[in-house]
């Protein structure tokens, strides 16, 4: 089902590069959205010249404002509102209020504290006003581009490429549960099947504890007394079993270490494949770059050490084949964002073009984090 999935994903991908190079072309051809995306490219260049201004002003505000209300006497001038028409001292109150504004030179330091109290605010209105002329350009601009979009298929297109996605990622899931179950199967039927496991060490346990109540020489002497041989046959086995069970032993313990790090490397490989998927490395686009002998690492594969360096050797030799897409520069995973920032950055021109790009890329930002954006720039967020 996965491989059928993945086959039918790659022809509906393939169709929406298709579709998408045809939109594309449509649209920068397009006397209206070239015009458009010119006014985008000119009304971004400005709004990136007008954040800028406002982040030095913010910063200067930030670094001189505190000398100002740190003045003693510039703050009982300001807080008695001399030098505007709400003054009200007469005699000498005002001709001593006079003298400490000619003192401090009070009427051009106001000036320079209104500046930097005031202008950040009208800064931010003036560029929120500017944006919101900018969105109303963008709305124009993705208004063209679904009309194009709808008229050549590429609409549909993408739906039926996104639905795809879905059924490969409920597959992936599927496939995900599956195998961890599979994998607790093995590991309990390995157990099961061990001659060397926890049920025959059980056995030897107990036979271990049957003959601990026998003493080796004590059966020697008693079977010495006898005239049959069998008995002595029969010591003598025992003799034999005593000195080479130690021998057995660290065999046992061996070959079962081994066997576990077998297993262990194989329950790494079936994780290993679940990560190949999930990359979507068995797409058709992916490619492998010649000279990794994957066949061979994975017979040699016998500890999970050995399965990380082939899943590591396989990512160093993966690779994508290019599709109309590698060619946009994308701001976002949508393939209908990519379009529009794509022919917004070819209709505006190569003078224009980054600009361009930054316009959809504004856009996408916003409408992708709109209470992070409309918190600070003030700007009422566009009815969807």
């Amino acid at each position: 089902r996965l491989f059928e999935v993945n086959a039918s994903l790659d022809e509906s991908q393939g169709r929406q590069d298709e579709l998408t190079k045809e939109a594309k072309s449509r649209l920068t051809s397009d006397d209206s959205f070239v015009r458009l995306s010119g006014q985008a490219a000119t009304a971004e260049a400005a709004l990136e010249r007008a954040e800028s201004n406002l982040n030095e002003i913010e910063q200067d505000a930030a670094k001189k404002l505190p000398a100002y209300r740190k003045s003693s006497l510039f703050t009982y001038l300001r807080d008695r509102n001399f030098g505007t028409p709400e003054y009200t001292k007469r005699g000498i109150t005002r001709r001593m209020d006079r003298w400490v504004a000619r003192l401090i030179d009070y009427r051009k330091s106001k000036q320079s504290y209104d500046f930097l109290r005031d202008t950040p605010d009208r800064m931010r209105k003036i560029i929120a006003d500017d944006r919101d002329a900018l969105y109303t350009v963008m709305d124009e601009l993705e208004s063209r581009r679904d009309a194009i979009a709808n008229e050549v298929g590429l609409t549909a297109a993408i739906k039926d490429c996104e639905d795809r996605v879905e059924q490969r990622d409920a597959l992936l899931s599927e496939l995900h549960v599956a195998q961890e179950n599979v994998a607790s199967l093995e590991a309990e039927m390995t157990d099961l099947e061990d001659p060397h496991g926890k049920y025959y060490q059980e056995a030897i346990e107990t036979f271990r504890d049957m003959l601990a109540g026998f003493r080796t020489k004590e059966l020697e002497r008693r079977a010495e007394k006898t005239r049959s041989l069998s008995d002595d046959q029969i010591v003598a086995r025992i003799v034999g079993v005593d000195e080479s069970l130690e021998d057995l032993k660290s065999d046992t313990r061996r070959h079962h270490d081994d066997l576990l790090e077998r297993q262990d490397a194989i329950n790494a490989l079936g994780q290993m494949i679940q990560r190949f998927r999930a990359a979507k490395f068995d797409s058709a686009r992916s490619e492998f770059v010649p000279g990794v002998d994957v066949l061979g690492l994975i017979s040699h594969a016998r500890s999970k050490h050995d399965v990380e360096e082939l899943w590591h050797q396989l990512r160093k030799a993966q690779r994508w084949g290019p599709t109309f897409g590698d060619k946009i520069a994308s701001v976002a995973a949508h393939p209908a964002t990519q379009l529009l920032v794509s022919a917004m950055a070819q209709a505006a021109g190569s003078a224009m073009s980054d600009h361009a790009r930054r316009a959809g890329g504004r856009r996408y930002r916003r409408d992708r984090f709109p209470k992070i954006f409309d918190s600070s720039s003030g700007h009422r967020r566009r009815r969807k």
